[in-house]
């Protein structure tokens, strides 16, 4: 693919409104839920798209480790760029920071239950084939990850708002 074609198709990529169906159709495309939230609230947070996406990119599906919900860490990667500490001596914005980080995980949790990937998932961890079939043959990532995506979106987006 040409520079000019890449750049095209990320710009039709990147002005797509999200919907469900779209957080749905980019699973299959391998766009994750962790580089979807990052780089949906990438503007707002103080970074490109582009690169929110790549950062992202290894967080989906709980990390292939069974940990944090992609959605979790995509919206805490963006809260971070905009309010996080960046060197020594910032403890009050330190301190700021991990109010909004606690907001944002009890709001998702408050809607969803947990923060755990599998736990999201009914007990199926993403990063195992079997459950990974599951979970694609249950239609978990169409009726549990997209609005996920979307909610995670929503909240840490409300936050982004804020001032410092």
């Amino acid at each position: 693919m040409s520079d000019d074609e890449l750049a095209a198709k990320e710009r039709e990529f990147e002005a797509q409104p999200l919907t469900a169906e779209l957080v749905y159709q980019r699973f299959g495309e391998g766009i994750c839920c962790a580089a979807q939230v990052f780089g949906a609230l990438a503007p707002a947070a103080g970074i490109d798209g582009r690169s929110a996406r790549k950062i992202a990119a290894g967080f989906g599906s709980g990390m292939a480790c069974a940990g944090t919900c992609g959605c979790v860490t995509g919206a805490l990667m963006a809260l971070g760029c905009r309010f996080g500490n960046f060197v020594p001596g910032q403890a009050d914005r330190r301190t700021a920071f991990f109010e909004k980080r606690q907001r944002f995980l009890q709001e998702f949790t408050r809607r969803f239950g947990s923060c755990s990937c599998p736990q999201l998932l009914m007990d199926y961890d993403p990063a195992d084939p079997s459950d990974l079939e599951k979970i694609k043959s249950q239609g978990l990532m169409q009726k549990v990850c997209a609005p996920m995506v979307l909610a995670a979106i929503e909240i840490a987006g409300e936050i982004l708002k804020e001032e410092m």
